[in-house]
């Protein structure tokens, strides 16, 4: 609920990241090392955009690293850090096998 309501006071969509959320392709457009450190994990992609969910979306750090990273313009939506921790193990679980 707290998430929802700064959601809306930034003026940006809330989402729920679930399960099936979160696009691959879309995910694989930036580093484990860049969802990461900005806390954020790509949900849709398209040839020049990305939906990029945040838990602070007026990261404009973030946004750029990822524009950069992505080649795409980014379009912030926010959901919980819990969500997006969870989100980001989930994606990029290869990542932790590799390391290991």
């Amino acid at each position: 609920m707290v998430a929802q309501a700064a959601a809306a006071q930034h003026r940006v969509l809330y989402v729920n990241l679930n399960d099936n959320s979160v696009d691959p392709a879309a995910a694989a457009l930036i580093s484990f090392k860049i969802a990461q450190q900005h806390h954020c994990v790509p949900v849709r992609a398209t040839e020049d955009s990305l939906v990029l969910a945040m838990a602070d979306p007026l990261n404009v750090i973030a946004i750029e690293d990822v524009e950069r990273a992505s080649s795409r313009s980014v379009r912030p939506v926010m959901a919980t850090q819990s969500a997006i921790a969870a989100a980001i193990d989930r994606v990029y679980q290869t990542h932790d096998e590799q390391v290991k």
